[in-house]
């Protein structure tokens, strides 16, 4: 049986003789390829986004995505000064930043930012902790005397590479003009060179979610699976086009 014959004429397509029956064929599929493809686009590479907001009265900041251990250099075990702090927080002048329960602190591996960064306005002065905080323990930090040369990435050293990550922690009361917390998009990657293609790593401050692909090059996400409203034209031209197939083939059966 053949099978896309079958298949037009489930959806209303006469099937013709001869020639016309190719003709048709390759027009259908020309014009199905490329629907199909919106199904398969390509998706960006391992990523993290650190991303901080004023939800009403409150500062959350948000961790999502996930993180390759085998594309980026470990180079320091170990997270230790939030096993001295105790508690998530956040230090903007540093930067320093660390999310989760008090108990996963100072069990995390550390990898360099390739690039230096602040999240500062230039003004802020103390750190600050979270009323609330769950989820994998991951932040960045900046060690005290190495100045922006030692900004380190750092996740929960029981992480399996690759799977999602999902911290969430609250501030109460504040704003993020009040913690001196500067509107910006940092697309930066961690651990790259010496053979290691690296991680991305997105810091979004009051901005829209975006999804990294390239440092430096933000992109919007793009669907997996083409929408409703996709399928819904799919489908009326497919309708579209047997309407003007059986009108051909009324103009060849009775002529």
């Amino acid at each position: 049986m053949n099978v896309a014959v079958t298949v037009f004429g489930a959806l209303g397509i006469p099937r013709l003789g001869g020639g016309d029956s190719m003709k048709t064929l390759n027009m259908l599929i020309a014009a199905a390829l490329p629907l199909v493809g919106l199904g398969l686009a390509p998706q960006a590479d391992a990523a993290v986004l650190f991303s901080f907001d004023q939800v009403g009265a409150n500062v959350v900041v948000t961790v999502s995505g996930t993180f390759d251990r085998g594309a980026s250099q470990q180079l320091l075990p170990g997270e230790r000064y939030g096993q001295v702090r105790g508690s998530a927080f956040l230090d903007v002048d540093l930067p320093y930043l660390a999310l989760a329960d008090a108990t996963n602190f100072g069990n995390a591996d550390r990898y360099q930012f390739d690039q230096t960064f602040t999240i500062g306005d230039g003004t802020a002065t103390n750190s600050t902790a979270f009323n609330t905080a769950s989820g994998t323990h991951i932040g960045f930090d900046n060690i005290p005397g190495t100045g922006t040369n030692g900004l380190f990435f750092f996740i929960n050293r029981n992480y399996v590479s690759n799977s999602a990550i999902s911290t969430t922690a609250t501030m109460n009361n504040t704003t993020l003009a009040a913690l001196h917390l500067k509107n910006q998009v940092l697309n930066l990657s961690v651990g790259s060179g010496n053979g290691f293609a690296g991680n991305k790593i997105t810091i979004s401050i009051g901005q829209p979610v975006i999804i990294p692909v390239d440092p430096g090059t933000p992109v919007t996400p793009t669907p997996t699976v083409p929408e409703p409203a996709t399928w819904a034209m799919m489908l009326v031209g497919f309708g579209a086009m047997g309407a003007v197939l059986r009108r051909r083939s009324a103009k060849i059966r009775f002529a």
